[in-house]
């Protein structure tokens, strides 16, 4: 698996971009308020409470991460 990146956009929005994957797109789609972005290639969240947290239950990322730090609205 390649590198999964975790971002907030511009817009507020919180990213996530990795290197095609099934079993994630399945994770991401299992997430309220998904959306694809296929120019850019990257998924975006509303950067509402909890959503953060969704991502990272999904372990898209290191498993190992306990506590995420909060983006600022």
């Amino acid at each position: 698996m390649g590198v999964v990146s975790i971002r907030k956009n511009d817009a507020g929005k919180i990213t996530v971009s990795f290197p095609y994957s099934p079993d994630f797109i399945a994770k991401v789609k299992r997430i309220p308020g998904h959306r694809w972005h296929p120019d850019d290639k990257y998924w975006s969240f509303p950067n509402s409470d909890g959503i953060l947290e969704q991502i990272l239950e999904e372990k898209m990322i290191y498993p190992s991460i306990k506590k995420p730090r909060a983006f600022s609205k």
